[in-house]
């Protein structure tokens, strides 16, 4: 098995009884056990396959989980997250939903119809090819989203220049506009938000635009690739907080807000079982695409978090659609 960023495991294919509670096991389960690994596992013991291949764990369980599955993803370490699988487990009644696409690149793979991005209530110009020629994947296994160079210097200098009154410090690996914080108490900072085919709107929290090393080091968490081939990948830091429910048999992907996230659309919305927020994080993926430096980058906000950052809304402010407050320290 080889991953996006060229780590891979040589080893065996095993069978043997899955079982996860009493009544759901699952006989002659396909698994690989790795005996050569090398790339950026870390200090990882495995990986769960959520993807469209045959023998993940969400096709060889359809019949018992009819490919339906959900996880929230923590802001930070502290916080504890979940995996659910089958359409009876956590789920919100507030899941939007879109429909799933498929890139060319690799079949397994989940694709979205990203169409457009906003920085501060305005929408970028960026041609609808721009998205259509690369097309877009969620993914937990990246860690930060990637845009296709076009789109992504469009945000870039849109957010630099509602960040003019912050003093830029050095690029934090492949973050490129970070920023030193701190001397600042509040910071203001314009909202970020994805929109999606069939008139989903994805607004990004603190949590999915920051990415900080420390106050002195705080980066836009966004990155563009490095040829315009490449599909755009929308990463685990910009999931962060919302429940992301995939039903796989009927084709779509939904979210739910958490607390502080923002989740708007024009379709008609589809109720689940209750949870009324997403606040934690899940695991698995469907393929690594993370690189070295971002596997240092995870373990650094691990480490510094942006629990040292909570955001404040500026209610009374006019700009209160379009920008928030980020409060430093204590």
């Amino acid at each position: 098995m080889q991953y996006g960023d060229k780590s891979f495991s040589v080893g065996f294919l095993g069978k043997e009884s899955l079982t996860l509670t009493s009544t759901e096991v699952f006989d002659e389960f396909l698994f690989g056990c790795g005996q050569t690994n090398q790339g950026n596992f870390g200090s990882s013991a495995g990986f769960l396959g959520l993807g469209r291949h045959n023998i993940s764990f969400v096709q060889q369980t359809a019949n018992k989980y009819g490919r339906i599955f959900s996880y929230c993803l923590p802001s930070t370490s502290s916080s504890t997250g979940y995996l659910g699988f089958g359409k009876d487990r956590r789920g919100s009644k507030h899941v939007k939903f879109m429909p799933l696409t498929t890139v060319s690149q690799n079949p397994s793979f989940y694709g979205l119809n990203l169409v457009g991005i906003s920085v501060g209530g305005r929408k970028l110009w960026i041609s609808p090819s721009v998205f259509l020629s690369s097309g877009t994947i969620i993914d937990t296994g990246t860690v930060i989203t990637r845009l296709p160079v076009a789109a992504y210097s469009a945000l870039r200098d849109v957010f630099r220049q509602a960040m003019t009154k912050y003093p830029l410090t050095q690029a934090l690996s492949v973050l490129d506009t970070c920023y030193d914080l701190s001397s600042y108490v509040t910071v203001k900072y314009p909202h970020i938000a994805f929109y999606f085919q069939g008139g989903l709107k994805l607004k990004l929290d603190a949590t999915g635009i920051f990415y900080s090393s420390s106050a002195s080091q705080v980066c836009l968490a966004f990155a563009g690739n490095d040829a315009n081939n490449k599909f755009a990948v929308l990463g685990n830091v910009q999931q962060k907080t919302f429940e992301v429910v995939y039903d796989v048999a009927g084709g779509r992907v939904g979210f739910a807000s958490g607390a502080s996230s923002g989740l708007q659309e024009s379709a008609a919305t589809s109720p689940a079982s209750h949870h009324d927020s997403c606040w934690s994080k899940g695991g698995g993926g469907d393929g690594s695409q993370s690189s070295d430096q971002e596997l240092a980058l995870l373990r650094a906000v691990d480490a510094m978090a942006l629990s040292t950052l909570s955001m404040e809304k500026d209610l009374e402010s006019s700009q209160s659609k379009k920008e928030s407050i980020v409060k430093i320290g204590k």
